[in-house]
């Protein structure tokens, strides 16, 4: 039997290659990339650390930043390297300044905000950039401490996690950072066994010096650098502890609380306060460990002068402030919150009104005695909070009980009351008045005011604005002691010159008024009630109702041209003038003188029997003739027996002619709707109007059919 033979490498194997020989190289790789990355952390962190402290070789300033009001610009953990503000520098608008606090120039604290406007006088605004609103204390030439040249982030992060005692990620970030200084410390050794087969596995027998050999002591100088770059760093912010515990405008915590987790806020009080007014502020992601006492301010609104009005030591955070003492006046609140390292301020509660005078109250003399539907008032005033309510009160005389009559929140601060409701006899009114703050004020009583309602009422009833001819005046009375006669009286308008139009004794109270033997024009009416106990009562007047006992008349009529002079056509009016006021229903049925569509009918004056220069227009509605009557023109504007309709609207007006009012119709002639063309006339003429005499004037009368000629020059019409 054959036998057959495989030749290859010394030391190969048959099947498969040397899996265990690459175990070391993945590994020795692996170390390789630890110890790169190493080493760029800790380049990273020194030159931070460098470019951090170097510039206090030059007399500039290091800030650990431990807030959140600058953000995104600035965030908690920057170092901000500041460059010192020289005396009559300009103050830059737009970059950023390190300042002591103005709303606290005791407290050391500084803040780092950017310069947003320049108010003039050296003074400027300044604002924190995750802040919604400006600082409420503007900082000055003087005020600016350094100028903010160079950011570095992150690096003090690890002095903010020490100074708020957050030891998690402090004693994590250590780790990692003494690791990955360690890696970067080692150096990779290499096989000293030569080129050859079995090159980059160590030699059997020797000892392989790589990554596994390990030289503390190159570490010690790097390390000494950070160590030395960390004091440097602790120190300056242990210098500016007033800046790295706060940042934000005292008006607003928003910021600084988002960066420390921790919020405070003041619940409004109200608009308007008065007396002890309660204070509650709530803090927000906080424990019992946390250790906040907080103090409630005060200051004139727009000012930023604070005075405590009450403190807290612990939650739940609610104090009284005894306004007692102050101006009334508008004030802004805001909470304060601190512990051992930090300061929290809510946002400002701005224009609270503190309103503790009371208001003043008058009550008015209603009269006596008193009967029916009487009016009472009373006069209130209050110069801060402004009147609230009034209420009017009343007590029989003798008696301290006093019952609500009315409450008016508006002025005049008054009531009619029905006395009726009231026993007879004496009584006392007052009026209490109460301001929006609560405070309130008892008036001056009114006493020995009689009620006597034997006599209830009396009321002539309206006849309507326009009287003629005769017409029957009612009135109605009544009385517990029985109605022993109504006198019904008339007077010219405006005067007191009553007389009488009739008296009547029995119900219901009637009288005949015969208008014919007074003169036109305006009367008052009223009526008067004597009771069984002879006592009288005179009822409201019926003022300004027109006595008309005239027909009217036509005024005037007159046309205006729209296009073409002489010829009736688009965009012409015809205007008829009443002597007085007119019923439009008493026109055309249903009308109220608005505009309606309409038909304006030209006829020829020969087809009515008024000869070639008689045409004569009327006014169609419906296919029916309104009782406007007609216009004869005077002249020739159709042929021969022709007849001409155009679509036109009418609408009512009231005019003053001469001091006296009159009814207007206008009519505005548009398109022609059917009929003979018509022709354009050179003549000049005067036009007449023979009105209807079913129109009538408010009064019901009818319209004098008398004929009424065009007023004016004499022109051509149209």
């Amino acid at each position: 039997m054959a036998i057959a033979t495989v030749s290859g490498p010394p030391g190969a194997a048959a099947c498969g290659g040397d899996a265990g020989g690459d175990r070391p190289v993945l590994l020795a790789r692996a170390r390789l990339v630890a110890q790169v990355l190493g080493r760029i952390y800790r380049s990273f962190l020194l030159t931070l650390l460098v470019a951090a402290l170097l510039p206090t070789l030059w007399g500039w300033s290091s800030f650990v930043v431990r807030s959140g009001s600058m953000e995104p610009s600035i965030s908690v953990g920057d170092v901000v390297v500041a460059k010192p503000f020289a005396s009559g520098s300009k103050v830059p608008v737009g970059r950023v300044v390190i300042f002591p606090n103005p709303a606290k120039p005791d407290s050391g604290e500084l803040l780092v905000h950017r310069v947003v406007e320049n108010l003039g006088g050296g003074k400027y605004a300044t604002a924190g950039d995750a802040n919604p609103s400006n600082d409420p204390t503007p900082i000055t030439d003087e005020g600016v401490d350094s100028r903010a040249t160079l950011l570095v982030p992150f690096v003090g992060r690890p002095f903010v996690w020490l100074a708020n005692g957050n030891m998690a990620p402090l004693v994590l970030w250590s780790g990692i950072t003494v690791l990955a200084f360690a890696l970067a410390t080692q150096r990779f050794g290499r096989r000293r066994n030569g080129d050859g087969p079995g090159a980059g596995r160590p030699a059997p027998g020797r000892r392989h010096r790589g990554f596994a050999r390990r030289h503390p002591a190159a570490a010690v100088p790097v390390l000494a650098l950070l160590v030395a770059g960390g004091i440097g760093l602790a120190g300056s912010q242990s210098a500016m502890a007033g800046f790295t515990a706060r940042t934000i405008s005292p008006s607003n915590t928003w910021a600084a609380s988002a960066s420390l987790g921790h919020r405070v806020t003041l619940a409004t009080p109200g608009a308007v306060v008065r007396g002890a007014v309660p204070l509650t502020a709530t803090m927000s992601n906080t424990s019992v460990g946390d250790g906040y006492t907080v103090r409630m301010e005060y200051a004139r609104a727009g000012t930023s002068t604070w005075t405590t009005a009450c403190t807290k030591s612990a939650s739940p955070y609610s104090c009284a402030w005894a306004t007692d003492g102050l101006t009334n006046d508008r004030y802004d609140l805001r909470a304060v919150a601190t512990s051992s390292s930090r300061t929290l301020t809510s946002p400002v509660v701005t224009g609270v009104l503190v309103d503790n005078l009371a208001p003043s109250v008058t009550m008015q003399n209603p009269g006596t005695p008193l009967r029916g539907r009487v009016t009472f008032a009373a006069t209130a005033a209050d110069a801060h909070s402004g009147v609230a309510s009034v209420v009017l009160q009343y007590a029989l005389a003798g008696s301290t009980t006093w019952r609500d009559l009315a409450s008016d929140t508006s002025s005049p601060y008054s009531y009619e009351f029905d006395t009726t409701t009231l026993v007879n006899g004496t009584y006392s009114f007052r009026a209490i008045a109460a301001d929006v703050a609560g405070n309130a004020t008892i008036s001056v009583a009114v006493t020995n005011r009689v009620v006597d309602n034997v006599v209830t009422s009396v009321v002539l009833n309206d006849p309507g604005p326009v009287i003629s001819g005769t017409v029957t005046l009612t009135a109605s009375a009544a009385s517990t002691a029985g109605v022993a006669s109504v006198r019904i009286q008339g007077a010219p308008a405006g005067t007191a010159s009553w007389g009488d139009v009739c008296t009547d004794t029995t119900s219901p109270y009637t009288c005949v008024y015969n208008t014919t033997f007074v003169a036109d024009g305006l009367y008052d009416l009223r009526a008067i009630v004597t009771d069984g106990a002879g006592r009288t009562t005179t009822s409201t007047v019926v003022a300004n109702r027109r006595v008309d006992n005239t027909a009217p008349r036509a005024s005037d009529v007159q046309t205006t041209n729209g296009a073409v002079a002489g010829k009736l056509d688009t965009a012409d009016t015809m205007a008829f003038t009443y002597t007085e006021q007119m019923r439009p229903t008493s026109i055309s049925p249903g009308w109220d003188g608005s505009s309606v569509a309409v038909s304006l009918r030209l006829r020829d004056g020969n087809s009515l029997g008024l000869g070639s220069t008689g045409d004569t227009v009327d006014i169609l509605r419906g296919g029916s003739a309104v009782n406007l009557g007609s216009v004869n023109l005077r002249e020739d504007y159709i042929s021969t027996f022709g007849t001409a309709q155009f679509n036109a609207t009418m609408t009512a007006s009231t005019v003053t002619v001469n001091g006296v009012t009159m009814t207007r119709v206008t009519i505005t002639v548009a398109s022609q709707a059917s009929g003979t063309t018509t022709r354009t006339v050179t003549n000049s003429s005067t036009m007449s109007w023979t009105p209807s005499g079913v129109a009538t004037d408010l009064g019901g009368l009818g319209t004098n059919t008398t004929t009424a000629l065009e007023s004016g020059t004499f022109d051509r019409q149209f």
